[in-house]
C-alpha cells in the first residue's frame, strides 16, 4: 500500500512542476512580447514623425535609447533559441 501512495504523490508532484515550468515559460513569451512591441511602438513614433515633418533631436535619442535597452536586455537574457522562442 505505501509503494502505490509514494507514486501517487510522485506523480502529482511531477504534474504540479510540469504546470510551473509551463507558466514560466509562457512568463518568458508574454515579457519578451511587451519588450519587443516596446521598441516596434517606438519605431512607429520616430518614423511617423520624420515622414511628417522631419524627425526632432529628443525624438531620436528616445528612440535610440529604447532600442538600446531592448538590445541590452537581449545580451544578458539567457539563449531562448532551444526553447522555441523566435527571434526579433
Amino acid at each position: 500500500m505505501i509503494p502505490l501512495v509514494t507514486a501517487f504523490i510522485a506523480a502529482v508532484v511531477a504534474f504540479i512542476a510540469f504546470l510551473q515550468w509551463q507558466t514560466a515559460r509562457e512568463k518568458v513569451l508574454l515579457d519578451l512580447f511587451d519588450k519587443r512591441f516596446a521598441v516596434y511602438e517606438e519605431l512607429r513614433s520616430v518614423m511617423g514623425r520624420h515622414l511628417g515633418s522631419g524627425i526632432d533631436e529628443p525624438a531620436f535619442y528616445n528612440f535610440v535609447r529604447t532600442v538600446s535597452r531592448e538590445v541590452l536586455i537581449r545580451t544578458r537574457s539567457p539563449d531562448l533559441s532551444r526553447s522555441g522562442v523566435a527571434p526579433l
